[in-house]
């Protein structure tokens, strides 16, 4: 969120991180960034609305690869330590919706919780008195949160934005423990990746004006996340702002990516269309007319500047509207929804790949089994998955494995981001798991693209577990349909319908209100939960991107619909069989 950076009388010692790493940390420029942007519910089910998802499918034709979905929690003051939902925390319906919708689109997600004082005060300033009580309140929604972002393949999860009284070592001597135990409770219930946006303004000694210096918890962290305003002098140029960019890059950026060691993601950045923004871009209430020739300009010598650097591996920009109509002419806040600055992005991001066109597909196959495979409750297993690449260099995979309980509910997920795999490359992995309860239950798994966008490989039955009660009995069977529920009626796709591109999946129970049961969609690879839409009749939406879908070349793709009460018994069933133009 964007606060006015204005600190008076506020000096602090200088203090330098000890060099992580002698060498910068190298990836590839722009094409391979995280590209993305950061969306800002207007209310508690806003992530659940057809206008977000418009945005969202905006977004993803603008080039992103990755969206931000932010989290707003509040508190009454600076001081104080009650932590509470506000009038647009998400619902965890609505938040689970918008990550399925965005995943099921191709888009990365990061979730991105920010702290709000209702006093106005910048976050930076929050300063409780009871700091104990502070980070137990904020651990409890932050803990919840990775659980959510777990169960739903969320890529990453930023811990903290611009903390600084509450996160900066010189501010208090209990702020980099009580990080590291926050961080630590995170990682027990959530293996993506972390990270926190520090205030980076300038370089000087100020913790408020330059943040990052005095984080010492980065090494706990997968990547060093930037909430990047530096004011720029001169003209508004591409050329001026491209030499003001170097300017930064030698006398700060390059150095703290040589000293913390990690990747830098510019976590938060962006400009608003109004005159003079350039000097004093943190600064939301600048006045000023209309100019979005200046915020293009700022998009393009940011992204043509550090593409020569890779050290710098994304960018987030601030904001994109949750509303598709936001912006346009005669509209001087940050988005750059409808002006010159989307075209700029969109330049840069890269158009997403042509319906047909696919990424080359890779191929592996997959053998496991479970030791012990039968056990009475309370016990656990190692689930053992070997996983062979059959053909070409794969990188930065995802190794997925889930169980599945008798109602086809996952019960379970752990997944290995970051896998290299060689020409004909096998490699082992072991689980321990220990399931809450008796019955049968399915492992499966899967090895997908870095952001889930391609499924290539999925077995659904890779070995079983039977977990029987504490006399051995056998496990009692899965439940039947409840009888009397309606048929799955399914608008689109019809059975042996084409389809290419990005499309939705419509459907509906009859004789139900919507509100009364949950939809799944499956094509082999989990169940993934559909969202209620009013568009023309209530019914269950999903919306799929379809240009991934080559693992059977165009088809058929069995695509099965399961209904579910909301105590989770089932309630029905469909198949339909799709082709992919």
């Amino acid at each position: 969120m964007i606060r006015r950076r204005i600190v008076a009388g506020i000096v602090a010692a200088s203090f330098t991180l000890a060099p992580l790493s002698i060498a910068l940390v190298a990836h590839a420029a722009v094409a391979d960034w995280q590209k993305g942007a950061t969306m800002v519910p207007r209310w508690t089910e806003d992530y659940a609305n057809d206008t977000f998802r418009q945005s969202l499918r905006d977004l993803k034709a603008a080039g992103a690869s990755h969206v931000a979905l932010t989290v707003p929690y509040y508190q009454s003051n600076i001081y104080s330590t009650d932590i509470q939902p506000g009038w647009n925390t998400p619902i965890d319906v609505s938040l689970i919706s918008a990550i399925d919708y965005a995943h099921g689109i191709g888009l990365g997600v990061t979730l991105k919780p920010l702290i709000e004082s209702y006093d106005g005060s910048w976050r930076a300033y929050i300063n409780p008195g009871d700091r104990d009580g502070w980070f137990n309140a904020y651990r409890n929604y932050l803990v919840h949160l990775a659980q959510i972002a777990q169960m739903h393949r969320v890529e990453m999860i930023a811990v903290g934005t611009e903390m600084v009284s509450l996160a900066a070592h010189t501010m208090n001597s209990t702020n980099t423990q009580h990080w590291a135990d926050l961080i630590g409770a995170v990682r027990s219930v959530y293996s993506g990746k972390l990270t926190y946006g520090a205030n980076s303004n300038d370089n000087g000694d100020s913790p408020f004006l330059n943040e990052k210096r005095y984080i010492a918890f980065w090494g706990q962290l997968d990547y060093a996340g930037l909430s990047i305003y530096y004011g720029h002098t001169g003209d508004d140029s591409v050329d001026s702002l491209k030499g003001s960019w170097n300017y930064w890059n030698n006398n700060d950026i390059r150095g703290f990516a040589q000293t913390v060691g990690k990747p830098v993601l510019f976590l938060e950045i962006g400009y608003r269309s109004v005159d003079g923004s350039r000097g004093d871009p943190w600064n939301y209430g600048r006045d000023g007319s209309f100019d979005e020739q200046e915020q293009a300009n700022l998009y393009e010598a940011l992204m043509s500047y550090w593409n020569d650097y890779s050290y710098v591996t994304g960018v987030y920009w601030w904001n994109w509207e949750t509303d598709p109509n936001a912006g346009g002419q005669g509209n001087i806040d940050y988005t750059p929804q409808h002006k010159l600055a989307q075209g700029v992005m969109s330049h840069w991001f890269g158009s997403p790949p042509a319906p047909g066109q696919p990424p080359q597909a890779a191929a592996f196959s997959s053998t496991g089994f479970a030791n012990p495979q039968g056990f009475t409750a309370g016990g656990s297993t190692q689930i053992n998955a070997d996983i062979k690449n059959l053909d070409g260099v794969v990188s930065s995979a995802i190794v997925d494995v889930e169980a599945y309980d008798q109602s086809n509910n996952r019960v379970f997920q752990q997944f290995y981001s970051g896998q290299n795999f060689g020409t004909g490359e096998s490699r082992h992995y072991v689980i321990n798991w220990k399931p809450d309860g008796t019955g049968e239950y399915r492992i499966a798994t899967g090895i997908f693209s870095a952001n889930w966008a391609q499924d290539y490989h999925w077995n659904n039955s890779l070995t079983t577990v039977s977990v029987g009660g504490a006399g051995g009995g056998a496990a009692s069977p899965p439940p039947a349909p409840t009888p009397g529920a309606g048929a799955i009626e399914v608008w689109w796709p019809t059975d042996g319908a084409n389809v290419s591109g990005v499309q939705p999946l419509k459907v509906m129970l009859q004789s139900r209100s919507v509100d009364t049961y949950r939809m799944f969609w499956d094509v082999g690879g989990g169940k993934i939960e559909m969202f209620n839409s009013a568009e023309d009749y209530p019914h269950k939406e999903a919306w799929v991107d379809y240009s991934g879908w080559n693992w059977n070349g165009s088809g058929p793709y069995a695509v099965t619909f399961s209904a579910f009460d909301l105590d989770g018994a089932t309630l029905a069933q469909k198949t339909v069989n799709i082709f992919v133009r």
